[in-house]
């Protein structure tokens, strides 16, 4: 169970606790099934008013599932003064998506040259459909370009979003930009301009 239960508690690495935190603490230890997922003192909400970070977001779930879950928060706050909490099962990560190699312009030349110079019968023995005949012709040459040319090694293919565009990379640079100069900063209008950088028509919510 993930939710806004507005529960501040130094059990979780709050500053202070409230009626709603004491609660929540008192449930957590009258019930041993239930355990607090959340990372200790890992901040979940930002306030604009204030200019305060706290952790005010909890998730909770029971003891035998809590060993085979992740818990971490997303670093961006997409128009929301709440950050992204992602939960992930250990036990069933999804494997990275390699890329297929390529080839690289550094090619051996004159070994190639070599290679596809000998074009007659005895290397590519004539057939009665030019359908086979492309065929065998295509695999002469990738054999010589295998032995002549590189390959780059298969890199882990990234998914693209269908959204994403220069103009939310910008205003997410912009945004971060400003967050991390208020965190250096104790101006009491530096929390307004952080959520100046941040508009529904350009950064839409990154998880559904």
């Amino acid at each position: 169970m993930c939710g806004y239960f507005n529960a501040h508690n130094q059990t979780w690495g709050g500053s202070q606790s409230n009626n709603r935190g004491t609660a929540v603490e008192n449930l957590l230890l009258n019930n041993p099934n239930l355990f607090l997922l959340n990372a200790h003192k890992t901040t979940t909400h930002f306030s604009v008013a204030t200019g305060a970070f706290s952790t005010i977001d909890l998730t909770l779930t029971s003891t035998s599932l809590a060993s085979s879950l992740s818990w971490k928060i997303h670093p961006d706050l997409p128009d929301s003064n709440h950050f992204p909490i992602i939960i992930s099962r250990n036990s069933s990560q999804p494997k990275n998506v390699l890329s297929s190699p390529k080839w690289i312009l550094k090619a051996d030349w004159p070994l190639f040259t070599t290679l596809t110079a000998e074009t007659n019968t005895r290397i590519i023995p004539p057939t009665d459909s030019i359908d086979h005949d492309i065929t065998h012709f295509t695999d002469f040459i990738i054999r010589a370009a295998e032995k002549a040319i590189p390959k780059s090694k298969p890199s882990p293919k990234n998914r693209s979003a269908h959204w994403w565009s220069s103009e939310i990379k910008t205003a997410l640079k912009s945004r971060n930009y400003a967050l991390n100069r208020y965190k250096k900063s104790s101006r009491p209008s530096s929390p307004h301009r952080i959520q100046k950088t941040t508009s529904k028509d350009q950064i839409p919510p990154p998880f559904c």
